[in-house]
Order: structure tokens, then sequence, then C-alpha cells
């Protein structure tokens, strides 16, 4: 009964811990949509001012991230909001950005998710990528993570 119980709990702990992390496909899930969001040429003097490319920028910024914490997790939902709405709506990335701040501004029924909306995955979005294009521009387009 006691080994039982103790496999069952290795058992739990591990698919636990698995949880915890970030699969391989949600990291090039993610980057894909990097990619597209930081290649359009909307952003593209931020990169360049950085001395960087969208496919440097988002490998540094993979590297930045903490496996499963909570900036990544809102990084990965703007990511995903705006290369959508890209996609869907042939809009630049400024233009989707624009649209999902509008519509998260709007009371309810807006496009808001419970919790946490669009305009903070923005400001976590922001902090980070303009600290780490800062760290690069003054590492000649390097990144400090890898």
């Amino acid at each position: 009964m006691t080994k039982t119980f103790l496999a069952s709990c290795l058992a739990g702990t591990a698919l636990l811990l698995s949880a915890c992390g970030t699969s391989e496909e949600d990291k090039a899930e993610m980057f894909s949509q990097c990619k597209l969001v930081l290649g359009d040429r909307t952003l593209s003097p931020n990169l360049r001012e950085a001395g960087t490319t969208p496919d440097a920028a988002c490998t540094c910024l993979e590297a930045t991230l903490d496996d499963g914490g909570d900036e990544r997790e809102m990084i990965s939902t703007f990511f995903e909001r705006v290369s959508g709405r890209m996609e869907a709506s042939d809009e630049n990335a400024k233009e989707a950005v624009d649209a999902l701040v509008s519509g998260a501004l709007l009371p309810e029924g807006a496009d808001a998710d419970e919790g946490e909306s669009f305009a903070d995955n923005l400001t976590a979005f922001n902090r980070m990528v303009n600290t780490m294009l800062a760290e690069m521009s003054e590492a000649d387009g390097a990144c400090p993570a890898l």
C-alpha cells in the first residue's frame, strides 16, 4: 500500500513538473509569432538601431525569458494575439496593437482576457523587449543572454 501511494505521488510530481516548463512546441510557436511581429516594417527601425534582426532578437528573447515564468506567458500571449490579428486582418504590427489596445479599453464585451488585459501584455512586452534591445545595442547587436 505504501509503495502504491509513493508511486502515485511520484507520478503526480512528474506530471506537475512537466506542466511547469515550456514545451519545445510552444517555444517554436512563440518564435514563429515573434518573427512575424518583430519582422514587420513598422518595428524594423527599432531592430536596426539595436544592430539586430528579427531572427536574432527572437532568439535572444527566448534565451532571456524564464521557462514557465509569468513574463513568458504574457509575452507569448502578446505575440499570439498580435500575430493572429495581423494574419486575420492584413494589418501591420502597429495597427494590430492599436486595435487590440482599443478593444481592451472598451467596456463589457471587449476582447480582453479575464484577469489580464491586452494592455498588461503590451506593458510586459515593451518592458522586456525595450530592455533587451537596449542591451543588444550596447553589445553591438549581440545578445547578452547567449
